[in-house]
């Protein structure tokens, strides 16, 4: 079975356009037309690989197991949107280097209905490495916005030595948006 599904944009996968859309078809005349390829007779044996080499993994001990979640909001009055995932990898300790590991992030996708200049997109990630003598964190946010004619990319980057700042950069793009 194949299913045709026609839409304005895919959100959050694809970003909407700048102004809404109206789609139409006339089923009655609408064709799908789907390129078929012959098999040849004198097409070779697919090729078999043999299974792939790797070091072996490290041994590691977690402290904090790995988590993740997708909440998806309505608010009926407003018309709002919104997805919240969470990407959380926990921490572990590799023990070799008795290094402890912790990493993740969280998205955040909103847009209201009929309104497509208010889709945003925020996503928020933290790395963390710990071991005696060495603690560092980095943390960093980047929020996506459009107008009719530019993509806004606002960015910030902070990095923490022992729980202290050493580091931060801010980043505010503006890209064309060129038809999308």
């Amino acid at each position: 079975r194949i299913r045709l599904a026609i839409s304005t944009t895919c959100w959050p996968m694809v970003w909407p356009s700048a102004a809404p859309v109206l789609l139409s078809l006339e089923t009655g005349s609408s064709v799908l037309e789907l390129p078929v390829r012959p098999v040849r007779s004198d097409e070779p044996a697919p090729v078999l690989f043999a299974e792939a080499e790797h070091a072996p993994t490290a041994r590691t001990r977690v402290i904090t197991p790995p988590s993740s979640s997708r909440q998806v909001e309505r608010d009926i009055a407003t018309g709002r949107s919104t997805i919240r995932l969470v990407e959380d990898d926990g921490v572990y300790v590799i023990e070799a280097l008795d290094l402890e590991v912790g990493d993740g992030q969280k998205c955040v996708y909103s847009i209201l209905d009929h309104d497509p200049l208010s889709a945003t997109a925020v996503w928020t990630w933290h790395s963390t490495r710990r071991r005696k003598g060495y603690d560092i964190e980095i943390r960093s946010t980047t929020m996506v916005a459009a107008s009719i004619r530019e993509f806004l990319v606002d960015t910030e980057l902070v990095a923490l030595e022992s729980g202290k700042e050493v580091f931060r950069r801010s980043w505010n793009d503006k890209l064309p948006r060129e038809g999308v």
